[in-house]
């Protein structure tokens, strides 16, 4: 045996029956690369290679697979595990293990770090008398909309079912986000594998010494960095069996000028929305002839939480009609999709033949063949500057299907996820920057604004122009942001003095470094080195 098969059977020999031990050319291999990478093409594409592929069904297994690896790591058998060049802190450091959950990031699949996949790890548990949800590191934010539905609750989560874990850690960003706040202000308990191996268990009213008090801060906002999180508890509150939602895409606008104007006036409509209403928006380049002229489309997608409708002014704000607006179950409601549906208006919307909900969701993300290269900002108002940026680069979208997302939120998310009927809820201004209860700093923000790289063609060329069109629209938004998301920080992508950058709006300087210190005592050895580079 070689020293890699040496580890595997003085390290791995307990792991349960139910998990997955898998060695290249070995059976389970390619299936666990396969479920592993079927949310983000690249990994297949490029036909990454993991020395190991593990998939816990237990969370001993878990403590086994970190051990594995810290022990791989003194034994110099991942030198070369994802290797970045030119790392944040002037090293050229390896990337040892990967962690993969909804698996939607190019960071869950490396080539030489071990692969750990939780598709064996995927419960959810509801506890309706208390309100909560528990959830595994492999379930999807499908799932734990379904189960807390049952129930009568919903729970702050982004808006793709196919989404796990790490968005929530990291943020989570979806239709409660104005009533609720975020999916990491809700986090009330979780555990935790460090790389020794440990486990600590971390919550609201937990008894915990002072390492695991900072862990518990800092493993809201940047837990990737710091362990394996293998079970997460979050605080759920009641919803509506069924909840009012709508879609409207705007016949195409001739130019960036006239989409910057309409943009503008959606976002006065939006802010004045009450908490319960918020309306996302999509602005995309117009398909066919159109795209050539710098034309743009938009989509919007408004969604009342509390039961009622969405509220009459703001459906005629939007210029929408009762057709588009309809009602399902909170967790029914589909991912914003700019693609036309199949039934078209009636001529009582003269000129809109792609608006009506109902489409059944599919990001084209999502799309088998389909490359993906997110930037995002943070920002509290878009007013003229910004909207002109976002519909510019829309206008400027190297692909039909590449877009940019805003998110709506405030709200909530300004007084750290508290409803506004909590009598103990703070005021909007108390502790907007400071945050100190969580290393996820941002609550001064009215919009999630994401920016998306879509495209087909696997060359170089196509890449290289997908990216500089996302960091370009990134920059023209810099004067309006005031943070960015964790979650999108890709150390492969941008190494160097952008990724260190990237950390600071992420975190603020006071928690980053405060991240740095943590790191260093809870992950002396980097094991966790492949998504934010603390």
């Amino acid at each position: 045996m070689g020293a890699l098969e040496d580890l595997v059977a003085s390290h791995l020999g307990g792991f349960s029956p139910e998990g997955g031990v898998h060695l290249p050319n070995t059976p389970g291999y390619d299936a666990c690369l396969l479920a592993a990478g079927a949310a983000n093409y690249a990994c297949l594409h490029e036909r990454r290679r993991p020395p190991v592929a593990l998939q816990p069904a237990r969370e001993s297994d878990v403590v086994l697979a970190v051990r594995f690896v810290t022990a791989g790591i003194e034994r110099g058998l991942w030198p070369d595990g994802g290797r970045v060049d030119g790392s944040p802190d002037g090293h050229d450091d390896g990337v040892p293990l990967t962690l993969c959950g909804g698996g939607h990031s190019e960071l869950c699949v490396r080539n030489g770090a071990v692969l750990v996949h939780f598709g064996r790890m995927a419960s959810v548990s509801c506890d309706p008398a208390g309100r909560t949800v528990t959830i595994a590191p492999g379930a999807l934010l499908g799932a734990m909309n379904e189960a807390a539905q049952n129930h009568g609750l919903a729970v702050p989560t982004g808006v793709f079912a196919g989404v796990g874990v790490g968005s929530i850690l990291a943020g989570g960003i979806g239709r409660l986000a104005r009533a609720r706040g975020l999916s990491v202000q809700s986090v009330v308990a979780m555990r935790v594998v460090t790389a020794d191996g440990e486990i600590h268990a971390l919550g609201e009213g937990v008894d915990m010494n002072g390492l695991e008090r900072d862990l518990w801060w800092g493993c809201r906002g940047a837990a990737a960095a710091l362990g394996v999180v293998t079970s997460v508890t979050l605080r759920a509150a009641p919803i509506a069996p069924a909840i009012s939602h709508g879609r409207r895409i705007y016949p195409p606008f001739a130019n960036a000028a006239d989409a910057a104007d309409r943009l503008r006036r959606i976002e006065t409509i939006a802010r004045a929305c009450p908490e319960a209403t918020q309306v996302d928006v999509c602005v995309a380049r117009a398909g066919g002839a159109a795209a050539a002229r710098g034309g743009v489309r938009i989509g919007v997608f408004p969604c009342a939480t509390d039961g009622g409708d969405v509220p009459a002014d703001v459906v005629a704000g939007l210029e929408m009609t009762p057709r588009h607006v309809t009602r399902s179950r909170y967790c029914d409601v589909p991912y914003h999709s700019m693609l036309p549906d199949d039934e078209r208006d009636d001529e009582s919307a003269p000129g809109d033949d792609e608006s009506a909900p109902g489409d059944d969701g599919t990001p084209s993300q999502a799309t088998p063949g389909m490359f993906s290269y997110v930037r995002q900002w943070f920002v509290d108002e878009l007013g003229e500057i910004g909207a002109a940026a976002v519909a510019a680069a829309a206008a400027a979208a190297p692909t039909d299907e590449s877009l940019v997302m805003m998110q709506h939120a405030g709200g909530a998310v300004r007084r750290g996820g508290r409803p506004a009927d909590d009598d103990d809820a703070p005021d909007d201004d108390d502790d907007l920057d400071g945050a100190g209860a969580l290393a996820f700093p941002h609550r001064r923000w009215e919009w999630s604004v994401v920016i998306i790289a879509l495209w087909t063609d696997p060359g170089s060329r196509a890449r290289a122009t997908a990216e500089a069109w996302a960091d370009d629209a990134f920059e023209s938004l810099r004067g309006c942001g005031v943070g960015c998301y964790a979650v999108d920080i890709d150390r492969f992508r941008r190494s160097g003095d952008a990724a260190e950058e990237e950390v600071k709006l992420a975190f603020g300087e006071v928690n980053a470094a405060r991240l740095r210190e943590l790191k260093r005592w809870v992950d002396p050895t980097n094991v966790f080195a492949a998504a934010v580079p603390l």
